[in-house]
């Protein structure tokens, strides 16, 4: 499986994050979606149709959405803004 992000929005979102964290992030992504089932270390959110999956790297949070065998990357961010954005 790979990872994409959306659009030029979420790689504005993943640019304002310091640096140590985008390394973090990245290094995460990359781990995870390097093993045979990626979604294994994912949370599925709930009420949404498809299936939202979130990831969580500290405060942090990646959410997306599987398409084939793609992860669509939809937003990256802090907890505390991040689901402001679904809700």
């Amino acid at each position: 499986m790979r990872f994409f992000f959306e659009n030029s929005c979420v790689k504005k979102q993943f640019a304002k994050l310091k640096k140590q964290e985008q390394e973090r992030v990245e290094r995460k992504l990359v781990f995870w979606f390097s093993q045979k089932n990626p979604l294994d270390f994912a949370t599925q959110m709930v009420g949404f149709s498809p299936p939202l999956f979130r990831f969580r790297i500290g405060y942090l949070r990646v959410c997306g959405r599987k398409i084939n065998n793609d992860f669509i990357i939809l937003l990256i961010g802090r907890r505390d803004q991040i689901y402001r954005k679904f809700f």
